[in-house]
């Protein structure tokens, strides 16, 4: 995958393929919609990001998100990025050792580990997506993944960023699935992992999915 630099087609800024996740993330990048949800909450949360790192379980659940993101998306890459722990009974404290030294052996030669339970997580949720006929029409038309845009606003002169999960540039007559409308040429599709289904709507009131 590509790192390269490329000017968006309306010249107003550019994108980047295959830009690592956390560097993207960097505040001196722009500002998102991550930042755009600390500041309703807190302007101050903009300055001194703190929640994440009070907060572990909610650590847990981003990593969790960005693991499956990859795992659903980036097959290929999670394969090369990620090694699945093998299973210890941590109830032992021999064991618990054990895995916690593996996982710093792994970890320094750049290897991601994860769980067998959250790869078994991974692999459910992407099964159970891929069964639903409209997600599958979707995931199998020509995408790009985790495409890095940056602009800046023309009102405010504000850095800003945005990088869709799941980006189709290419829908036409030839490749559009039937519940498209014919006017649609454009896709994004943006990936979210929640522990209930039926607070579906609950969910994006509450984590501002809508911004």
């Amino acid at each position: 995958m590509s790192t390269q630099l490329q000017k968006t087609d309306d010249g107003q800024g550019y994108y980047i393929d295959g830009m690592p996740n956390k560097e993207y993330h960097q505040p001196i990048s722009g500002f998102s919609s991550s930042n755009i949800k600390d500041f309703l909450r807190d302007p101050a949360l903009l300055q001194w990001n703190v929640d994440a790192e009070k907060d572990k379980s909610k650590m847990s659940a981003i990593d969790f998100g960005t693991d499956f993101h990859l795992y659903f998306l980036e097959s290929d890459s999670f394969d090369h990025m990620y090694r699945v722990l093998p299973t210890f009974n941590r109830r032992k404290p021999a064991e618990k050792q054990a895995e916690l030294d593996l996982i710093d052996e792994w970890k320094k030669d750049g290897v991601i580990p994860v769980s067998a339970e959250d790869f078994a997580k991974c692999k459910a949720m992407r099964d159970s997506a891929m069964a639903h006929p409209t997600v599958k029409a979707i995931m199998e038309l020509d995408g790009i993944a985790e495409r890095s845009y940056f602009w800046r606003d023309q009102k405010t002169g504000v850095d800003c960023k945005c990088r869709p999960d799941w980006l189709v540039t290419d829908i036409n007559d030839s490749n559009r699935p039937a519940f498209m409308p014919e006017h649609c040429k454009v896709l994004t599709v943006d990936v979210k992992t929640i522990g209930q289904i039926d607070r579906m709507q609950n969910q994006i009131e509450e984590l501002k999915y809508y911004v």
